[in-house]
């Protein structure tokens, strides 16, 4: 708009022109809305964003960023704490080669020194000639799902070589069965004093060596099911802790909720776990130290994330912690550290953890490990909570007056366990023993020894015959025709879990192989006494 004047400069009235600015004014209303939307997105996204120049020196970023990272905004742009020089160097070349990028994995430090898994997912801001003016990019963190197929891929792993391992140790028990009864009733006839019951002591200690160490493989295999009874661990952990630490320069210290819940566990198994767990802590500091153990009730939620996210259902569980001031694990022995036989101590087996992790995980618990080097390793059991009190057991001295005798079946696939048992039960006092091969010559001689009308007080089903029919089909047999049959279950490598709950199966009672003379005994005469009181 301008004015208008005559020659003489006279004021005579204006002219101008004008222009429809509607679709302007529309367009920055529009651009308005879109930058509100996008700061939305950005700030409420649970995701991290980042935009930076094109020398990757970080602009802004959004509050998921700061929690992700554990840095405030003004540390993060300020001082480019995040990400790292070699990462963002890194990400500006990945994103120059492809002109964008997609779930790009890479570790990231967080504050509190710790590293996390994350994508990220980038593309370059270019102006209209095509030249970078810098990036933008999203960062999703994976920790959790990493976490969890290591998890699976760990428990696959290890259940692989469970089963080879199962199928080793119960071929191997059946010969140890026989070395162990024949050692055992060689102890019962040699008398003290003899040139030769030092020989036998020291072939029984070693032959006890291979037990365990059957034992351990079969606990760590599938077979290792438990015999679980309702018990309060506050005594078992406190006992087997200063147990493995008697007599050496480490002093344990004990944090026991007053108030900790019951489990449904095997107590020996869990006394086994503990035992490894305070040793490989021991281990960890040649020189002493104090090894800190704590056990507390917690929930768990769905939602919940403690530490290292826990692949374990909702519910209430007993943490055990055991934490020493040791040498630490290094972060790339901390994926091998459960697998059977890897060890980095020169005296050790390699079987102790990973026994200790397959009972865990065999109770529906967990085991996992935190270590930084030179700072030492924190180790967590998470085992189910039960409700009501311990079950609790008394001695019966009766049963040590109950006399051993009358007519007993074996049934065993292994000549030379059959061969030993019967010495066995011939020395305990049974005076008429038959022995069968497999499920079906046993079902025989029961319905025979029926129609003579002189029946089996007690049988001996190996729950194991390859090629033949095993225990629990026997007995299954065996209470057709005779419901009242008394039966004890026997195995080296129970793939079922009858072994740890038998009398589900009809059975009443059970041993576990390889079994001395003595424990024989204890079975049967706990068996026969039950029988009597009935």
């Amino acid at each position: 708009v301008k004015t208008r004047r005559d020659n003489t400069g006279k004021f005579i009235g204006f002219i101008g022109t004008s222009r429809d600015i509607t679709a302007r004014k529309v367009s920055e209303h529009a651009i308005k809305e879109s930058e509100e939307k996008f700061r939305n997105i950005f700030e409420q996204s649970r995701d991290a964003i980042f935009i930076s120049d094109k020398d990757g020196n970080l602009l802004d970023v959004n509050e998921s960023m700061c929690a992700l990272t554990g840095y405030s905004r003004d540390e993060i742009l300020i001082e480019q704490l995040m990400p790292s020089k070699n990462a963002r160097q890194m990400l500006l070349s990945a994103i120059e080669k492809a002109g964008s990028l997609r779930d790009f994995e890479y570790s990231l430090h967080r504050k509190d020194g710790t590293f996390i898994s994350v994508l990220v997912s980038a593309s370059a801001r270019t102006d209209k000639d095509g030249n970078i003016l810098g990036y933008q990019g999203i960062i999703h963190d994976i920790t959790e799902r990493k976490h969890l197929e290591e998890e699976r891929q760990k428990t696959a792993r290890l259940e692989s070589i469970g089963t080879l391992a199962g199928g080793i140790a119960h071929d191997f028990n059946n010969i140890l069965g026989a070395i162990i009864g024949n050692i055992s009733l060689a102890k019962t006839e040699i008398p003290d004093g003899h040139n030769a019951i030092d020989l036998i002591k020291d072939a029984e200690k070693a032959v006890m060596r291979a037990k365990d160490l059957t034992r351990q493989l079969l606990t760590f295999s599938r077979g290792g099911a438990p015999v679980k009874k309702r018990t309060q661990l506050r005594n078992t952990i406190i006992d087997t802790a200063n147990f493995a630490t008697r007599g050496t320069n480490v002093k344990c210290h004990f944090n026991v909720a007053d108030d900790i819940r019951t489990a449904d566990v095997d107590e020996g198994q869990i006394s086994q776990v503990i035992q490894n767990l305070v040793i490989n802590a021991r281990q960890a500091m040649p020189t002493g130290g104090d090894i800190d153990i704590a056990c507390e009730n917690i929930i768990l939620a769905e939602e919940m994330r403690l530490g290292r996210s826990l692949p374990l259902s909702p519910g209430t569980y007993i943490r055990i912690t055991v934490k020493d001031s040791g040498i630490g694990i290094k972060p790339e022995h901390l994926d091998k550290i459960f697998d059977p036989y890897f060890t980095t101590k020169q005296s050790g087996s390699g079987l102790g953890l990973a026994t200790s992790y397959s009972i865990v995980r065999n109770h529906g618990g967990l085991i996992s490990v935190e270590s930084i080097p030179g700072r030492g390793s924190t180790f967590y059991v998470y085992l189910p909570a039960s409700e009501g009190p311990a079950d609790h057991i008394g001695k019966d001295e009766s049963k040590e007056a109950v006399r051993l005798n009358g007519r007993i079946l074996v049934m065993d696939d292994e000549a030379a366990l059959r061969t030993t048992i019967s010495n066995m039960l011939k020395r305990l006092g049974f005076e008429h023993i038959e022995v069968a091969a497999t499920g079906e010559e046993a079902l025989d001689l029961y319905k025979k020894a029926l129609q003579a009308k002189q029946p089996f007080d007690v049988v001996i089903l190996d729950l194991t015959v390859p090629g033949g029919m095993g225990g629990k089909e026997t007995l299954e047999k065996l209470r057709e025709v005779d419901p009242k049959v008394v039966a004890v279950v026997s195995s080296g490598y129970a793939n079922e879990a009858i072994m740890a709950d038998y009398t589900k199966y009809g059975f009443k009672g059970v041993i576990a192989k390889p079994y001395t003379f003595d424990e024989l005994k204890s079975t049967l005469r706990e068996l026969m006494s039950g029988l009597q009181h009935n």
